[in-house]
């Protein structure tokens, strides 16, 4: 029990908020349908109560709301989203943010976070050192004392995602071959993920009328392994990008008709 000499404050909600709330980050980068977590540090100038309770609220001022979590320094979930802080002392909260719901790669969304504080009731009659009286009238969550706010916008990122173009014609020009000459028919490999990558390439040729193939020699220009940075790289030595072509050699004895060149790009990580 703490005792406190002087005039008994009955009003404790009347005065701004001694505590200072901080981040030690603004903005971040979290992969969908995952988390990011942000440091949150909580400074109490009171000098005054034992104790002062601190409910944390999370709102999201484009109405689309990512879920949220406040966590003790172990990463265990706030019991009712309040922390407790020493006289002049201070606490670290951990606030996770989770892409999740309506969350989709390239979404950008700002959360505003701050504390409603209230001094701690002890149960030690009138006088004794509690918040303002012999019974707790006021709970943090329902204080007037509003720290001030922090905002952390984060924006969701694909981990991995590739995409593949090919050119509409060969290097000939047109789609027309001819029996036992090489052709080249160029494409781009693009990582468009948040992260780096490495690809494996396969090419098969079919017959659109069930002719044989097997001579045919097709090959995908680009060797497996093949790695690529992801966008999060955004230096000038950052390859997010391959050119290749794919190598048509029709068989010798290869009949007329209309065949199919297909290439297969495998991403190592499941793009």
């Amino acid at each position: 029990i703490m005792l406190v000499a002087g005039t008994m404050v009955t009003n404790v909600d009347a005065a701004a908020s001694p505590v200072t709330l901080s981040s030690d980050t603004s903005t971040m980068d979290i992969m969908v349908g995952d988390y990011q977590i942000a440091t949150l540090t909580l400074t109490s100038a009171d000098t005054t109560y034992r104790t002062m309770e601190v409910y944390l609220v999370a709102s999201w001022a484009s109405g689309v709301a990512w879920t949220t979590m406040f966590l003790d320094t172990d990463l265990n979930p706030l019991d009712g989203d309040k922390i407790s802080i020493s006289k002049g002392g201070s606490g670290t909260v951990k606030f996770a943010i989770f892409c999740d719901g309506v969350c989709s790669a390239g979404d950008t969304n700002t959360v505003s976070v701050y504390g409603k504080s209230d001094p701690k009731w002890f149960d030690g009659g009138t006088g004794s050192g509690n918040d303002g009286g012999d019974s707790d009238t006021t709970a943090a969550s329902s204080s007037s004392n509003v720290t001030n706010t922090i905002e952390i916008t984060a924006t969701a990122r694909m981990p991995f995602a590739s995409t593949v173009t090919c050119d509409a014609a060969s290097s000939t020009g047109d789609n027309q071959i001819f029996q036992g000459n090489t052709y080249l028919w160029g494409y781009t490999l693009t990582n468009t993920g948040w992260n780096t990558d490495t690809y494996q390439f396969t090419s098969v040729v079919t017959s659109n009328s069930g002719a044989e193939v097997g001579f045919w020699s097709v090959s995908p220009g680009i060797s497996d392994g093949k790695e690529l940075t992801g966008q999060s790289d955004s230096s000038s030595t950052a390859v997010h990008s391959a050119a290749g072509s794919i190598s048509i050699v029709p068989a010798s004895n290869a009949r007329p008709g209309v065949y199919n060149i297909k290439l297969t790009v495998t991403s190592t990580n499941g793009a």
